[in-house]
């Protein structure tokens, strides 16, 4: 079986992307509810956003007719970013992070991600048990976690490449950031402190490289998914980061093996294990 085979023919657990789904919700209240409120806004564009913005999140959270929802909510956040980011003039609404978003959305809605932890996966246990037959499997095509796999090493891979300069190599940018954040225009830098930085904006842009490539390694993952969630977590205690962190912590769940995800929580819930 060629590569381009084993990607398209790929099956595996839903539960992976099902996590995904549900938590993408999260994240996408999380940088958006607080501002589609009525009260921010009562312009008809404005209002119709607030309405398709509630009511598309909570569809594809519980998971209802996902097939539908899972598009409607890819529609939303582009709509979200590109209509009133990029074209309406709401930068704050237009920028990489959310760029990002709003392709995770995209590429999530290639996946079978209503089949696991949704009212859906609900109606079809209950329809086959009304018919004497077993729960349908967790099962699906998954070639579209290939492409939420590819929108991780991309980001990682332009965020290292568009650092690859002697600026961020040498410690400048990020003591510049420092001083930005914390410590104002008369901050007196101690011994060692442009060594210091030289060091963290070095290693910062290795590891992002060796997350590109690495994490397509199943071999290389036990060491490199702590690594790079550790990194996120840096990131967003020192840095005013946003949403971002969280994303990624929810895109990592495109390489994790989904029928080991699938066993562990069954574990985790008591349940007996798959026969293989």
């Amino acid at each position: 079986m060629s590569v381009l085979d084993r990607i398209l023919l790929r099956e595996g657990s839903t539960r992976a992307v099902a996590l995904m789904r549900i938590l993408l919700v999260f994240v996408v209240w999380s940088r958006w509810a607080n501002e589609v409120l009525l009260l921010r806004d009562l312009s008809a564009p404005r209002l119709a956003l607030t309405v398709a913005f509630f009511t598309i999140t909570a569809w594809m959270a519980v998971g209802l007719y996902t097939e539908v929802a899972k598009w409607a909510f890819a529609g939303l956040v582009c709509t979200i970013v590109f209509g009133f980011g990029v074209y309406g003039g709401l930068e704050d609404w237009a920028h990489h992070h959310t760029t990002m978003l709003a392709n995770a959305a995209v590429f999530l809605a290639f996946t079978p991600c209503g089949r696991s932890l949704s009212l859906d996966r609900w109606r079809a246990v209950r329809a086959a048990e009304a018919a004497g037959q077993p729960p349908p499997p967790e099962r699906g095509p998954l070639w579209g976690v290939t492409l939420l796999g590819l929108l991780v090493s991309s980001l990682y891979f332009w965020s290292a490449f568009d650092k690859t300069t002697w600026a961020f190599l040498s410690g400048q940018r990020l003591e510049q950031i420092f001083v930005e954040l914390y410590t104002g225009s008369d901050w007196s830098p101690p011994t060692g402190a442009g060594l210091g930085f030289g060091v963290a904006g070095t290693l910062v842009v290795l590891l992002e490289y060796t997350l590109a490539f690495g994490l397509w390694v199943p071999r290389l993952r036990r060491v490199l998914i702590p690594a790079g969630l550790l990194l996120h977590g840096v990131f967003y205690a020192l840095i005013p980061v946003y949403t971002f962190t969280v994303s990624m912590w929810t895109l990592y769940l495109a390489f994790v093996d989904p029928d080991a995800l699938h066993d562990a929580l069954d574990r985790l819930l008591g349940h007996p294990p798959r026969v293989q």
